[in-house]
């Protein structure tokens, strides 16, 4: 069975590859996410993410996937590649994950899809935060994008800013799969270039070549949006922003839960709608010079390996080094 693995990381133009590439290619079949089936979700996304190895069987994970997939592409050609795209492999989170480790993810889903090609894309540290913070608080959060900051960097050792020492997950993803089978691509080509991209992941998967749109789904918020979420967030709780032990709208391998859910999927689609009815502007904050310096220490010495080891560009898109 061919596959492909897209593994991360979060806030790279994910939504995009997956809506107008992996799911609308004639010769890949798109196992998720969003998954092809509730099945699909909580083996791939609830077992794997979620049970300790003495409650795990990965023989009969694996025997349950592939019956699965049949049963989700019953007239499969002999030559499509099965795609799994999900970025929470590449980065955990303290609101949804357990304490498996990224390491224990990849022997997973090596041993799943042995024979896997792998696909990462990576992006700018100094660009990640604030369309962090815009995730958070879409999903509740309260914070202001100052405050915000400062908890990452207070609290770095326990967040996701170290998981974005990229050379040590690409050292980890080496560990498991051939150099020959892994592509890394910055986001900022995509950005520059999305066509472009996409043909060379076609030539990477030995896949036909596809012409598609670009389409933004998770555009920033404007000014106006900011305040008003986080004021709705204060009243209003849900994932995020809830109490210790409350229960978020989704958790890993389920569906919504309860009136939060559709809540806050409503509250995306007004805040959406809003802003294009109005016209406003993404609202971009600045970074003041010495969060930035913070930031350019902690990550220069692991964007400069990119270029030595991994000879990624890096550079050329302003990495900090």
């Amino acid at each position: 069975m061919k596959t492909a693995l897209h593994l991360g990381f979060p806030k790279t133009a994910t939504t995009f590859l997956q809506n107008q590439y992996f799911s609308k290619h004639p010769d890949l079949h798109f196992l998720g996410t969003p998954f092809v089936s509730e099945k699909m979700c909580q083996l791939l996304e609830g077992d794997l993410r979620t049970k300790e190895d003495i409650f795990l069987n990965l023989d009969k994970m694996k025997s349950d996937v592939e019956c699965e997939i049949e049963n989700c592409f019953p007239l499969q050609k002999t030559g499509n590649i099965k795609v799994l795209s999900y970025e929470s492999y590449s980065l955990t989170d303290s609101f949804h994950d357990t304490n498996l480790s990224r390491s224990e993810y990849l022997r997973r889903l090596k041993y799943l899809f042995p024979d896997s090609k792998v696909i990462l894309v990576i992006r700018n540290q100094l660009k990640y935060p604030f369309s962090y913070f815009n995730t958070i608080l879409k999903g509740g959060g309260t914070l202001s994008y100052k405050n915000f900051l400062k908890w990452s960097l207070t609290h770095k050792d326990n967040n996701y800013l170290p998981q974005l020492k990229y050379d040590k997950y690409i050292d980890l993803v080496h560990e498991y799969f051939p150099k020959e089978n892994i592509k890394i691509i910055c986001y900022e080509e995509i950005l520059s270039n999305y066509q472009e991209v996409l043909n060379q992941v076609s030539d990477f998967l030995d896949v036909q070549k596809i012409e598609v749109n670009w389409n933004n789904d998770n555009a920033s918020m404007s000014y106006l949006s900011y305040i008003l979420r986080r004021y709705l967030n204060k009243v209003i709780r849900y994932d995020c922003g809830l109490e210790r032990y409350s229960l978020p709208t989704r958790v890993a391998g389920g569906n919504g839960i309860g009136w939060k859910a559709y809540y806050k999927h409503a509250t995306l689609k007004f805040f959406e709608i809003l802003d294009k009815t109005l016209k406003l502007k993404a609202y971009k904050p600045s970074m003041d010079s010495k969060t930035k310096n913070e930031l350019i220490n902690e990550f220069k010495d692991s964007n400069q390996r990119l270029i030595d080891v991994y000879h990624l560009p890096v550079d050329k898109y302003n990495y900090p080094l």
